[in-house]
This record gives structure tokens, C-alpha cells and sequence, in this order.
């Protein structure tokens, strides 16, 4: 059966819906948004500030994926060459991944009634495959050999699928660049990167922050000046592809990191915003899930876990430890399913590596690209109820949305995840939110709905999806550092007052001003308390003065009841430790944050003292 194509009706209706007014930010004022409104960039300044960003300004996203460089001879699989490690560049090796599942085999799209009684308890038990809902209808992903599980249910049949990269579907026009066109495979994307890093070495620099579950390297490039130092600024994560499928999450967190670097020498905006920020990209979190994706079954979503009962793949964005397992309706327990959770929070390498990289970072905002449906969605996902910062969520996804519109017209529609998509728990921006307390967003991007192609999207779509995603990404980064400054700075700005609330020293904690241990590591000299957290200035041997603020997750942030802090050198070693102790109505923690002799941040612990427990435990 033919693929489906949009219907005038469809497209009338696409067309209706772009033409709608957009919903606007909440006209009433809660005393949480009022505090917050000196930290904001007024929605006016941030359109005429960053609609200058929506076309190409002689940057060319796909001159790497045109021109090929050379690739020099590459060393162990994986990793960077020993003559050349500062660019690691690699040549594709096509391996066909197979696996003895049931994901071999003929697949089919069909349609069904959503209003079918007992329906969708039938795709929760049954782990079935929802591509999407439109206009009343459920279009699902099955096996021919499961098709008996819908008897009864009314169905028609859309299209038939073999399993394989090359598929029959007029969305896909694949140039002879390799497996999967202009999209990146796995190595291609390591290739890049390295070259990113070797043409860009002052502000790029490629970090490998873990490995998947097949051992395949998970990297993050950052961005910023002094590439190689932690600095006191402004920390942005951007992170595509967490499903397999979705190859644009891909391109647009990569072309993104592209932009950045090569416009830094001559965009005085772009240069300002990387001075003064650390951006992290992730485009490939699920390296083994795209590579399954371009080789053996492109509808493949999970990454490749055997799970040992005949099924393969957790659902990363299922399986982070803020409410995991909240319900069955936001994840599944069934392995066969798309949605499934794993057996415990954080089990996958793979979503490992993203929380190891927030303990080691400080960042104050996030994003994490998806296909599709055209949405910014912000927590909570695994309730309807909204959170404290419903407001400036709202006002940031709003601004992000008409920025976005104003590049190609698509509107992309601001809401509650799980409001404006469907309920999902163990997600990463309610961990981001719900456990490090920032902005985090999931943008849906194109195209708008199944009927236009769905995860199949064209090569020809991929700039277009870059330039309209561009200057949202632009106006988070440079929030966050407006954002940052404003608490920061006010600090320093006003070091000769007394801090409105400020910790009191425990008398027990000698070391808070004491040279430690005479080997002159540094002291804690003073700390004041803010809304969310506690910023900290320490003083190394040469006078040096570090002002941090360390922003407490969650409501461990909020209602702080005392807070002493000490300052350890460690024996042997050149580090300091900075330990917090905190009460607060959220419950009792402790944080020990290890400094190198340039304080950077090297090592961070949280503990959580139970009421009922005598002990420290660490959290789940």
C-alpha cells in the first residue's frame, strides 16, 4: 500500500492552525514570578535580539557532509588515532547489526479508532508501538504476527514495512554520502566533532563522558572561552538523540555547536555569548540505538540492551531517577514495549552519563531534541500538576516559540509535557528540573504529526529545522547567562553590606576561617544564602578569590533552616573539599564538592541524612 500523503483537507488545516494567535504568557503575577522578573529578558528585547539569527549569514552547515576531508589512518576502533589524538578522525566501517528479537521481520502501520473501548489498556499491556494520534486516530507500529491482537478493534491497514535501512517511503531521499545520507552515523558525528575541536582548539574542546551499552563512545563537545578551564559562568546542556530514530535530534544540537564555533570570530553576539557562558552538546546520546536505526530497522526507538527475556532496548528518556516508575501509564515495566523504564532508575551507561555530567556541572538550563510534533514542552511530565516556576517556564518556552516562528512560520506550540503530549516519567527534563532545579525543555520538533512523515523526515528538512531551533537555543544561552550574572554579581556588587540572609558559622566547624592544616589550600571567607542555594567565595594561597554558587536540587533549595560549611584539604592529594551541611524542610543533606589547586570542580557527593536513619546514605 501506497505511503500516506496530506490531503488538502490536512494541509488547510496545518495552514489554520499556524494562522491561530499565539497563546501568551499568564497576565497575573505570582510573588515568585515578581522576584524572578529582574533575572528575565523582556519577550520584545529577545525577538528583536534574536530573530537576526534565522537564516544562513554565510554560515554552511553541510560543507563537512559535502566536501569530505581526508581520513587519516585510524587506530582502534572508537578511539583517537596515537599520531593525531587531538583529531580522532575515523572512516566508516558498515556493520549490519542484527539480533535474534522479533523486531526482525514484516511490520505494518495500521489506524484505529482511539475511542475503541479497552484500546489503549491493550498498547500498555502489550508494549504496542504508538507512532501518533490525529484527528481521533491511533497509528501504530505491529508485526504482521501480532495483527490478532487488534481482532475486533476495526483497524486499517496504512502501509507495510520491511525491516532494513532502505525503506519504501517517498519521505526518504538518501544522497550516496553514506548508510543514511547526510545524516550522521556514529562515526560520522565523532569525525566532526574532532574536527570541530582541531579547527576551533581556543574555544572547542571534545569531552567523552561515558560509553553505551556496546561500548561506543557518548560525546559531549563544549564551548567557550578558555575551553580548558572551569570557569564562574553560565552552563547551557543541549542533547539530541535520545531515540534512535529521531535522526534530526542529531543534526540539530550538531549544527548548533558548528554555528557557534565559526561565527565566534566574526558575530560580536555569538563571541559575547561564548565568552561568557559554557555551552555542553550531546548530539548522540543513543550511539548504539542510531546505528541499529540506519543498519537494520530504521523504526528501531530504545537503545540495545538484551533484556534477557527475548527482548531488546530500555526507553533513555524513561529511565532517569526523578520520579522512575512513577505509574505504568508514563513507562512500562513490559520490555517489549517502546516506553520501557528498565529494571531500576539510571540503569543504562548511557543515561549514567548524562547525570555524572550534571554532578560535575553546574548548569543552569537545558534542552533535549525530539521528533516530532512540533511542541516546546517543559515539567512536569509525570503529572498534570504544575510546578513552582509554571510561570517562568511558560514565559521561556513562549519566547523560544516565537522566535522560532518567526524563522519559517511552524508554531511550535509551548505547553506542560504532560498536558501538551502525554504523561512520561523517569524523563530527563523532570530530572533536570525536579533534582537540579533549572529550566529544562523537550522540543518536539518537526514535522507536525504522522501524516507528514513522522520520525521520517527528508534531508531536505534538515536546515530548515536547524535555522528555526537556532535562535531559541541562542535566546536559552544567553538567558541563563543574564540569568546567572544578575545572582552572581549582586554579590559582588554589594560585598560591603551585610548579606540579607546570611549562614551562621557553627561553632563546631573551626575550619570555616582556619589555614588548613598549614599547607595553605585556601579558606571559606564568606557565604550568603539566596532563593535557591548558597554562594560561596573562597580565597586560595595567592589571594585568589573564587565566588560560586551551588544551587541546591529541588526543595533542598528552598526554606533552608541552617547551613554550616567546612574546608578540607585531603590527604596526599592536592584538592580541597568544600563539605555543606544543609537543613532545610526538604530534609537533611550533605554536599562534598572536591576543588583542584585551580579550583575547578573535579568530584561532587550528595548525602541525605534520613530523620529516621543515625547514618549518612547516599540517594537512590
Amino acid at each position: 500500500m501506497k505511503a500516506i500523503k496530506p490531503t488538502i483537507l490536512s494541509l488547510g488545516i496545518l495552514l489554520l492552525a499556524l494562522a491561530l494567535p499565539i497563546r501568551g504568557m499568564a497576565t497575573h503575577s505570582s510573588p515568585q514570578e515578581n522576584a524572578r522578573q529582574k533575572h528575565k529578558v523582556s519577550s520584545r528585547t529577545a525577538l528583536d535580539k534574536y530573530k537576526r539569527f534565522g537564516r544562513g549569514r554565510g554560515f554552511d552547515p553541510l560543507m563537512w557532509r559535502t566536501l569530505r576531508m581526508p581520513v587519516p589512518t585510524s587506530g582502534e576502533k572508537g578511539k583517537p588515532t596515537p599520531t593525531s589524538p587531538a583529531s580522532p578522525v575515523e572512516e566508516e566501517t558498515s556493520t549490519l547489526l542484527t539480533s535474534p528479537d522479533r523486531q526482525e521481520g514484516l511490520y505494518r502501520i495500521v489506524s484505529i479508532d482511539a475511542r475503541k473501548e479497552g484500546i489503549r489498556e491493550l498498547i500498555l499491556r502489550e508494549g504496542l508501538d504508538v507512532l501518533g494520534e490525529v484527528d481521533g486516530k491511533l497509528y501504530i507500529l505491529i508485526e504482521t504476527g501480532r495483527l490478532p491482537l487488534l481482532k475486533g478493534k476495526e483497524f486499517s491497514v496504512e502501509k507495510e514495512i520491511r525491516t532494513g535501512r532502505l525503506l519504501d517511503d517517498p519521505h526518504i531521499i538518501l544522497t550516496d554520502e553514506g548508510p543514511n545520507g547526510r545524516f550522521h552515523t556514529y562515526l560520522e558525528l565523532r569525525n566532526d566533532l574532532f574536527r570541530l575541536q582541531e579547527m576551533h582548539p581556543q574555544i572547542a574542546r571534545v569531552h567523552d563522558i561515558g560509553d553505551s551499552i556496546e561500548g561506543r563512545d557518548i560525546l559531549a563537545i563544549k564551548i567557550s572561552d578558555n575551553v580548558e578551564f572551569d570557569e564562574m559562568e553560565a552552563e547551557v546542556l543541549l542533547v539530541g538523540c535520545h531515540h534512535a530514530r529521531e535522526w534530526l535530534t542529531v543534526e540539530v544540537p550538531y549544527y548548533i555547536a558548528q554555528y557557534l564555533v565559526e561565527q565566534y570570530d566574526t558575530d560580536p553576539e555569538i563571541k559575547r555569548m561564548v565568552d561568557n557562558s559554557e555551552v555542553w552538546i550531546v548530539p548522540m546520546l543513543n550511539p548504539d540505538g542510531l546505528e541499529y536505526s540506519i543498519h537494520t530497522f530504521r523504526w528501531w526507538r530504545k537503545n540495545r540492551r538484551d533484556n534477557g527475556d527475548g527482548s531488546f532496548g530500555i526507553d533513555l528518556n524513561r529511565n532517569y531517577s526523578y520520579m522512575w516508575g512513577f505509574d505504568d501509564e508514563g513507562s512500562s515495566p513490559n520490555g517489549w514495549s517502546q516506553v520501557f523504564r528498565g529494571k531500576s532508575p539510571v540503569s543504562e551507561p548511557e543515561t549514567d552519563a548524562l547525570r555524572m555530567l550534571f554532578i560535575q556541572r553546574e548548569f543552569q538550563a537545558a534542552i533535549s531534541y525530539h521528533t516530532y510534533s512540533e511542541l516546546i514542552l517543559y515539567p512536569w511530565g509525570y503529572t498534570s500538576e504544575p510546578t513552582l516556576d509554571q510561570e517562568l517556564l511558560h514565559y521561556l518556552a513562549s519566547t523560544m516559540s516565537d522566535l522560532m516562528r518567526g524563522v519559517n512560520n511552524r508554531y511550535y506550540q509551548p505547553r506542560q509535557s504532560s498536558v501538551g503530549l502525554y504523561t512520561t516519567n523517569g524523563s530527563f527534563i523532570d530530572f533536570a528540573y525536579g533534582y537540579y532545579n533549572i529550566p529544562a525543555f523537550c522540543i518536539e520538533m518537526r514535522p507536525e504529526s504522522v501524516l507528514l512523515g513522522g520520525f521520517i523526515i527528508s534531508e531536505d528538512e534538515v536546515l530548515d529545522a536547524f535555522w528555526e531551533n537556532l535562535p531559541a537555543a541562542l535566546f536559552l544561552i544567553d538567558w541563563a547567562i543574564q540569568n546567572y550574572q544578575t545572582t552572581v554579581l549582586k554579590q559582588e556588587l554589594t560585598e560591603s553590606e551585610a548579606p540579607s540572609d546570611p549562614i551562621e558559622e557553627d561553632e563546631d566547624l573551626s575550619l570555616i576561617h582556619a589555614d588548613l592544616n598549614g599547607d595553605g589550600m585556601g579558606e571559606v571567607i564568606s557565604a550568603s544564602q539566596d532563593s535557591k542555594g548558597l554562594l560561596v567565595t573562597i580565597r586560595d594561597l595567592e589571594g585568589r578569590e573564587l565566588r560560586r554558587p551551588f544551587y541546591l536540587p529541588g526543595g533542598e533549595g528552598k526554606n533552608l533552616l541552617s547551613v554550616s560549611l567546612a574546608l578540607n584539604s585531603l590527604p596526599g592529594e592536592d584538592n580541597t573539599q568544600l563539605i555543606i551541611s544543609v537543613k532545610s524542610e526538604g530534609g537533611d543533606f550533605i554536599y562534598k564538592i572536591e576543588f583542584d589547586r585551580l579550583f575547578r570542580i573535579i568530584n561532587r557527593e550528595k548525602m541525605k541524612l534520613p530523620s529516621s536513619e543515625p547514618t549518612l546514605i547516599p540517594p537512590n
